[in-house]
């Protein structure tokens, strides 16, 4: 390109990404006061249920929750993790932030 026709074409450019960005942000605030959002209690039993999904259509799919039951599941995982010789930091962190 020449010159002066590139100092234009970047000047839009830069135009236009700075009103996307500025759009994104009103669009982003207006969501976050909208959006319901759950619990770490109701995630973890959100994602429970949703890893029991059966993906054969033709069968049934049990959505049950059992607390016990995801515990069990949990530290049956971090075992796994573990013996895989996942970093520690890591295990703490899943520890910590499922509080289970």
């Amino acid at each position: 390109m020449y010159p002066p026709n590139a100092e234009q074409f970047f000047v839009y450019l830069s135009g236009v990404v700075h009103e996307s960005l500025d759009w994104l942000a009103e669009a982003i605030a207006i969501l976050l006061g909208t959006i319901e959002h759950h619990t770490d209690e109701e995630i973890q039993e959100l994602a429970a249920i949703a890893g029991q999904t059966n993906f054969d259509l033709k069968a049934e799919s049990d959505l049950s929750f059992s607390a016990d039951e995801m515990k069990a599941r949990f530290a049956s995982a971090m075992e796994a993790l573990e013996q895989q010789g996942t970093d520690p930091r890591i295990l703490e962190f899943l520890q910590d932030k499922l509080k289970i």
